[in-house]
């Protein structure tokens, strides 16, 4: 009896890791939403700032080249409250009255703006083919996100995960980003797989210092980071349908010989549904 439930147990394991994909599987015409709430509060020098922000992009399926999809990211929806240094600001994309506000205007660039990607099937990196923002506000855009904790300010960076092969409940895995000066370690500890969805705890560090042009003036922004966060992942699409992120940041930012510390708390959820 011993020996039939080992035998039994061993095709179970086999029959899991070999249901996992080893590329991302979309198809054309699809379509992914990622809805997003991110919660940060910060520790400056001239005070405490506290910004809540929910946000909504869609991702479209255009076609297949090689081995990429060419997919359009565009952001439909922006809500956000921000508090800090005396002032209280809040926007919300759904109201009219918003929309034509000083606010409203300086995010207009932003939203219903449609980008082109080659999204990697292998790896889920996203490469940016035409580009909508001028130089200076990618770079104030991706300066800003790094001082928050983000991966810049792609928001399917976390829509896509492909699980080693044979990995099972119980394995774990490393992964290493290099990005502009900055490293990103990221540890994922599988807690379950239930017919065909993985749940995932994720844990690491990014360290380092990158140089950002902004405004004519050069900042270096130097970054040490610890988050642990979870993933629910489809194991056979490698899409993920939610992601979790708690981040406490220790930052600094060196503006003409003036530095400024930033110390950050974030917490962040992401849902991906797909059509």
């Amino acid at each position: 009896m011993k020996k039939l439930l080992s035998i039994a147990c061993f095709f179970i394991t086999a029959i899991t890791a070999a249901q996992s994909t080893s590329k991302i599987s979309l198809k054309k015409g699809q379509s992914i939403t990622a809805t997003s709430t991110v919660n940060t509060e910060s520790e400056l020098s001239m005070g405490t700032t506290k910004n809540d922000i929910a946000l909504t992009n869609v991702m479209n399926v255009l076609n297949e080249k090689g081995n990429n999809y060419i997919v359009t990211v565009t952001a439909t929806k922006m809500k956000m409250e921000m508090e800090g240094m005396g002032q209280n600001i809040s926007f919300d994309s759904d109201k009219k009255e918003d929309k034509e506000s000083e606010i409203g205007q300086s995010v207009a660039g932003k939203l219903n703006v449609t980008d082109t990607f080659e999204l990697d099937k292998s790896t889920g990196k996203l490469t940016l083919i035409n580009l909508k923002k001028t130089e200076e506000e990618s770079n104030m855009s991706a300066g800003m996100s790094i001082m928050s904790g983000g991966e810049e300010d792609q928001p399917f960076n976390g829509a896509f995960l492909i699980i080693p092969s044979n990995k099972k409940t119980g394995d774990s895995w490393e992964e290493t980003i290099t990005n502009k000066g900055l490293i990103t370690k990221k540890t994922y500890a599988i807690k379950s797989i239930e017919k065909s969805i993985a749940t995932i705890e994720l844990t690491g560090t990014t360290i380092g210092t990158i140089e950002q042009e902004m405004q004519g003036m050069t900042m270096n922004i130097t970054m040490d980071s610890k988050f642990k966060g979870s993933v629910k992942a489809d194991i056979t699409t490698g899409t993920v349908i939610e992601s979790t992120n708690n981040q406490d940041s220790n930052n600094s930012m060196d503006v003409m010989g003036q530095q400024m510390q930033v110390a950050s708390k974030i917490n962040s959820t992401t849902l991906f549904t797909v059509k």
